[in-house]
């Protein structure tokens, strides 16, 4: 019984420590779960030299907030990053809910050298202790080679050049040539791609490429010609339009071959031209460019290319741009580079007396550079000095020719008598002979009258007094408002601009509907082919089927195998053998499909009496349910969604199209009404665009005017003036004469105001912007006033913003309105030749060029139109007893 017990003690006291430990190690394997770990992994496992490979640590078990840090361990390269990206997840273990992250730690690591790139592990740490990582990579990076059957060079038409001196920089690319009888066959049947870095950026900011997309645009290569890939240029697939199934395909650029030797054979040279235009001194370094892909190297079995992968890369080339020599560079070098320049020299007076300002034109023409150019200093040539007083202020202006200057002085003759007007030399770099070179003008005649007791210095000492004096005047004039109209034609309201531009709204609407309509048809025809072949992949079994119960004869069997397979897998009926159809076949139809389709194929080359009538049976039973087992995502769906698709496009495009046509026939059908006037008594009222009452106003109001004295006086004439702009606001004429009775009146801001409105109406003038400075310089003053006690001189001008908006203050609102509408129409027919190749460019730029000419004359048009709709500022009936009091 002892023993019993015991033993039943024992069992009881091992129970409770198994289930002890079980309790210790759950304890401990939470917080060893939640333990953070780390795993390295790289992708590709092969690159080439230059190329980047991702590396990415992922991070897990990491509480919330904490933020890790890695480094590499590997060998020589250049590393980016890391990018962070993390994702949370909660865990709920024995009740306790904790909260942990994913951290990924991406990097771009580009190997320094070629051969096997080792990565050996990573040190991450996070919260301050070190996380242990897993993991190594090893990629495989192929560097360039030197290949006997390709060669890659730089070359440049100059290694030395001038500034401003054109250069073209070669790319030449030898390849071999097949083998007979293909010599005449492109090597580049695989589209290899070459990368080539002054394509892609000037390798200098001093150094301008010359128009590299036209150039490229050239060479872009049709659908069936092959060539090359340059940089990755893609090219979009859509319409322009900015549609979701636009996408874009790498270019393939054709560039120009002739025949070369390379080591000894005859081989291809491909060239990529492209030119610049250095801008400063210096050595320029143009990048080396590599060669990366596959390459046709020969022919095998009779028509089939060797494909050779390749990796070259060229060396790199270097341009000298150096100054012009020193030696024999002439003392009236003009600073310019060219092949060729001509001078022609003239006056505008073939007489005139002493001290007379005359004009002298210097026309210079030829194949020159302008950038650097410098205008002839004369005041101190022989031939000039003492005899001219040459003024410094050259203007200087493009030529009536393309690429010429046109030089405009100043000179005044100090002698008397016939003089001539010297040879003026302009020297410059010729560099087609690379030596300086000098354009010669013919001397000019001038009869010079002779002045009595004519002294030089006199008369220009009273010239630039008199300008002083014109000037001061001017300022003094500054406060008086313009004189009032009196002409009854300026109360004729101005015209308005949408009155004028029914055809112009019409064509508004119907341009973007058009478009649209356009771009919904070339989807549609783009589309159409894909439609088809799909309908002609979903009925290429039962037309099999048919096929195969018509067949009489192996071949005529065969041909409906041919049909299906070129319908259903896009394999061509021409070089249908019975291999193509096993390749695309399912493993469970293989067997049988061969047993069928590999008589068939032998007895079509027999005749139509030999054909196995058995084999022709088995044929015609089995094949349909074959066939249609190679295709097993074919269902059972109609063909009545994609013709409702289609049909349902087509009405669309339709009634875009009817809706744009109606919309341009309405606006001009509306713009012909109005030009129309219907009977005389309304060609009368265009004639004379007032009623009596206004004209009765008017007249009344300049009569008050000119007797006006007080201050009184003017507001009585203001307020006439403002009844007829109660009746009718858009009269310009009326706004300046309101304007300046209200400055007279002492009402600075509500003239400023008036000035404004006449402006807006009628465009700028100089009558309006003195009436607008005038307005500012009583309003500065009477604030000055009223701060201080102090009326002194008021500086205030014109906003210094003016000259920049033009287009704002010098155009009236309608020629603004009509000319944005204008601007709209133009950025819509620019769209409607986008999908024009050879004008994508030039439409591209007009409609950048239309779409910011419409948002600034749109803007434009919108604050003056905010701003005559606002009501008219309020004026007193008499001046303020302050007033009155100082007049008594």
């Amino acid at each position: 019984m002892s023993r019993l017990v015991s033993f039943s003690t024992t069992d009881h006291l091992r129970a409770w420590l198994r289930h002890g430990a079980a309790a210790l190690a759950l304890l401990f394997a939470a917080p060893l779960a939640a333990a953070p770990s780390a795993q390295l992994a790289a992708e590709p496992d092969a690159l080439y030299l230059g190329e980047s490979a991702t590396v990415t640590v992922r991070v897990r078990g990491l509480a919330d907030g904490d933020t890790p840090s890695a480094t590499l361990q590997c060998d020589a390269a250049d590393i980016a990053g890391p990018g962070v990206s993390r994702q949370s997840q909660t865990t709920i273990v024995n009740g306790r809910v904790s909260s942990s992250s994913d951290t990924s730690l991406s990097f771009r690591v580009t190997p320094h050298t070629a051969g096997e790139f080792h990565i050996r592990g990573a040190m991450v740490s996070a919260g301050g202790r070190d996380i242990p990582c897993r993991g190594s990579a090893t990629i495989r990076v192929v560097g360039p080679t030197v290949s006997p059957d390709l060669s890659i060079t730089l070359s440049a038409s100059r290694d030395r050049v001038l500034v401003d001196e054109p250069f073209e920089v070669y790319l030449d690319l030898v390849v071999h040539k097949l083998p007979e009888p293909f010599q005449d066959e492109s090597p580049l049947l695989f589209h290899p791609s070459l990368f080539v870095p002054h394509v892609a950026e000037s390798p200098s900011s001093d150094l301008i490429p010359r128009d590299a997309e036209a150039l490229l645009n050239s060479l872009l290569a049709r659908r069936d010609e092959h060539g090359v890939t340059i940089n990755d240029i893609a090219l979009g697939t859509g319409f322009g339009f900015g549609f979701p199934f636009d996408s874009p395909r790498r270019a393939v650029f054709d560039l120009p071959r002739e025949s070369a030797d390379l080591g000894g054979r005859p081989a291809w040279r491909y060239r990529l031209a492209l030119g610049f235009t250095p801008q400063a001194e210096g050595d320029i370094t143009f990048a080396p460019a590599t060669f990366r892909g596959d390459l046709a190297t020969g022919v095998r079995n009779g028509n089939q290319a060797v494909r050779t992968t390749l990796f070259c890369r060229s060396q790199p080339l270097v341009v000298h741009v150096v100054p012009p020599p020193v030696e024999g560079r002439p003392s009236s070098f003009c600073g310019t580079v060219g092949t060729s320049l001509m001078a022609a020299a003239s006056l505008d007076a073939q007489s005139c007396r002493q001290g007379d300002p005359v004009r002298l034109t210097l026309d210079l023409s030829g194949a020159f550079s302008q950038r650097s150019f410098r205008a002839p200093q004369l005041a101190s040539r022989p031939g000039f000095d003492g005899v001219f007083r040459v003024y410094d202020d050259v203007k200087t202006e493009p030529g009536s020719a393309p690429g010429s200057l046109r030089l405009t002085y100043t000179l005044r003759p100090l002698q008397a008598g016939t003089i001539e007007l010297p040879p003026i030399d302009v020297a410059y770099y010729n560099t087609a002979s690379n030596a300086y070179a000098v354009a010669r003008t013919e001397p000019v005649p001038l009869r010079v009258d002779e002045v009595p007791a004519f002294d030089p210095e006199a008369l220009f000492a009273s010239l630039e007094a008199e300008a002083a004096d014109a000037a001061e005047s001017d300022t003094a004039a500054d406060d008086l408002p313009p004189a009032l109209l009196a002409d009854v034609a300026a109360l004729a309201p101005c015209a308005s601009g949408l009155r004028a531009q029914p055809a112009l709204l019409g064509s508004a609407v119907a341009l973007p509907l058009l478009a649209l309509a356009l771009a919904l048809a070339r989807v549609l025809r783009r589309r159409a082919p894909a439609w088809r072949a799909e309908a002609r992949r979903r009925r290429a079994p039962k037309r099999a089927a048919r096929a195969l119960q018509r067949a009489r004869t192996a071949t005529s069997a065969l041909d409906a195998v041919r049909a299906f397979f070129r319908d259903a897998h896009g394999i061509s009926a021409a070089a249908f053998t019975p291999a193509d159809a096993l390749d695309v076949a399912p493993e469970s139809v293989r067997a049988e499909l061969e047993t069928l389709v590999q008589p068939l194929y032998d007895q079509s080359f027999l005749s139509s009496e030999d054909t196995d009538p058995a084999l022709l049976a088995s044929a015609r039973e089995r094949l349909p349910e074959l066939l249609r087992q190679t295709m097993p995502d074919v269902g059972a769906p109609s063909l009545l969604p994609v013709q409702l698709l289609h049909a349902s496009s087509l009405l669309v495009v339709s009634i875009l199209v009817v809706a744009a046509v109606a919309a341009f026939g309405l606006g001009i059908a509306a713009t012909l009404s109005q030009k129309q006037p219907a009977n005389r008594e309304q060609r009368t009222a265009n004639r004379e665009p007032f009623t009596p009452a206004d004209r009765f106003l008017w007249e009344q109001a300049g009569s008050m005017g000119a007797k006006a004295a007080e201050l009184e006086d003017f507001l009585a004439v203001a307020h006439v003036y403002r009844r007829l702009l109660e009746s009718e606001r858009a009269r310009p004429g009326v706004w300046r004469n309101y304007g300046c009775v209200l400055l007279l009146a002492e009402r600075p801001a509500e003239a400023r105001d008036a000035f404004r409105r006449a402006e807006i109406l009628s465009g700028t003038d100089a009558d309006l912007r003195h009436g607008l400075r005038a307005a500012l310089r009583a309003t500065e003053s009477g604030q000055r006033a009223t701060d201080n006690g102090d009326v002194g001189a008021s500086g205030a001008d014109l906003p210094w913003y003016r000259p920049m908006l033009f287009w704002h203050y010098e155009f009236p609102l309608a020629t603004r309105m009509m000319a944005a509408f204008i601007a709209w129409d133009v950025v819509w027919l620019a769209v409607l030749l986008l999908p024009v190749r050879r004008l994508r460019r030039a439409a591209a730029g007009i409609a950048i060029l239309a779409v910011i000419v419409f948002a600034l004359l749109a803007s434009s048009a919108a604050i003056d139109a905010h701003t005559l709709g606002q009501a008219i500022p309020g004026i007193p009936d008499r001046p303020p007893e302050s007033h009155l009091a100082s007049q008594i």
